[in-house]
């Protein structure tokens, strides 16, 4: 089974020692995972008389202050190592005279940093910094990075990214009309990403959760409106193949969780929310084969859990997982099918009943449709919002920018850069929609 905690990987050290003439050991392996532990792992000996291992470690390269003894087992990991130091361990093995054979060859590991290694970007101030959305380099060089609250006012925000500079912004939702703006963090490396939105801390207010793209480290910006709040690093190392598929609270504690998937493998897990610091970890599901993709994530049987919405690239089907924290789905099952020219664009409650409903775009003429949340039922409902929205129009974001309960969908026209949002009107076409930075024209404003 795969590794679910992320973790930096080491290569397998060959080792080859003797215990009388016969005993050998193939090969000692490393893996360090975040929570302060390393565990090794080495190929079993076939001798008859094999009675167990020993594990040594130290901090000096030689010297080993402690020493355990493993019994018959080939994997052993060891606790409440410090960050920040280099261990070295070797194994022993012995036999039934309690003959013990010369040391393995030596292998070591360097443990991550303090976590007050800050992902933290240097900040200029907001009054020195230029955050007007109406100026024409907006348009060009910044994109939709995510939509969620981050002020706890109830009203979903928008986050913005310049892909140039890597300055990060906010918008503070203000229903049909631009509210506040402002720079959040400026100058940020361009090898850092926003990964997601979601509130790791219960807070009330969403966080923004970031991932180098170079060396895999997973961080968090804890979620202060239109200033930096608490940053810090929850994962460090973690392999590319590991990808984050979405946030949400799968537990139902008011946190919310961060699911990942194995691109190699089709592992998926759930690292459980905990605000700067890493939470349980689990697999919910090995193995699943590469044309299930996840869509996203909502609450759509309103027990308070977040559920996965899963989509077979192949055949179109939609499935549901039901939200179990770090442990398996209690119920999964296919709710629709053979939609293979529509797009998952948006899962959120948009006629506010406590059941997240899923937003649909047909990726051949425009046409927006929306499936009431129904469990693990198909949707007892299925509307079309607007018909042939012109494709040069995409939805970056669906979230409550009123504070009524009811989610709005945001879009971006990739040919001028325009921002606007449709005002939710539930499972019904919109009414009302407004551009909210550039010009572009809204035909479709009152769509039929």
């Amino acid at each position: 089974m795969s590794c679910l905690c992320p973790a930096t990987h080491f290569h397998n050290i060959l080792a080859r020692f003797v215990l009388g003439c016969c005993l050998i050991f193939a090969s000692v392996g490393v893996q360090f995972a975040l929570a302060h532990s390393a565990t090794l792992r080495w190929a079993s000996n076939t001798e008859p008389d094999l009675i167990g291992y020993k594990v040594y470690q130290g901090t000096t390269p030689g010297s080993y202050g402690l020493a355990v003894d493993v019994g018959n087992t080939t994997i052993y990991t060891t606790q409440n190592l410090q960050n920040g130091r280099r261990y070295y361990f070797a194994i022993t093995a012995y036999d039934k005279s309690g003959n013990e054979s010369s040391p393995s060859t030596e292998v070591s590991l360097q443990t991550p940093p303090p976590l007050s290694a800050s992902i933290q970007p240097s900040i200029t101030s907001v009054a020195s910094a230029t955050a007007n959305v109406n100026e024409e380099t907006f348009l060009a060089d910044w994109k939709i990075a995510g939509v969620g609250n981050l002020d706890g006012d109830a009203r979903a925000d928008i986050v913005v990214r310049n892909r140039k500079t890597g300055d990060a912004g906010g918008w503070l939702g203000n229903g049909l009309t631009l509210g506040s703006t402002g720079l959040i963090a400026a100058g940020v490396a361009t090898e850092w990403s926003i990964a997601g939105l979601g509130d790791l801390d219960g807070d009330g207010k969403d966080d923004i959760v970031v991932r180098n793209t170079s060396t895999g480290d997973v961080g968090a910006w804890l979620g202060n409106g239109l200033t930096l709040g608490a940053t810090g690093l929850i994962a460090m190392g973690v392999p590319a193949e590991w990808i984050i598929a979405g946030l949400g609270d799968l537990d139902g504690d008011g946190k919310d969780d961060i699911v990942v998937r194995d691109t190699s493998t089709g592992d998926v897990g759930v690292w459980i929310g905990n605000g700067l610091t890493l939470g349980a970890t689990g697999l919910i599901a090995v193995g699943v084969p590469a044309e299930w993709s996840i869509a996203g994530l909502g609450d759509l049987g309103g027990d308070g859990k977040d559920d996965i919405v899963v989509r077979n690239t192949s055949t179109g089907d939609v499935g549901v997982w039901f939200g179990n924290g770090v442990n398996e789905p209690t119920q999964t099952g296919v709710i629709g099918g053979s939609l293979r020219h529509w797009a998952i664009v948006g899962i959120s409650d948009m006629d506010d009943d406590g059941q997240s409903d899923i937003v649909w775009r047909d990726t051949t003429d425009g046409s927006v449709v929306v499936w009431q949340g129904n469990g693990m039922n198909a949707p007892t409902t299925v509307n079309v919002l607007a018909a042939s929205v012109p494709t040069s129009w995409e939805i970056v974001g669906v979230g409550d920018l009123e504070g009524n309960g009811r989610a709005d969908i945001v879009w971006r026209n990739k040919a001028d850069g325009s921002v606007a949002v449709w005002q939710g009107n539930g499972l019904n076409a919109p009414t009302t929609a407004s551009v909210l930075a550039g010009s572009g024209p809204l035909k479709w404003e009152t769509p039929s």
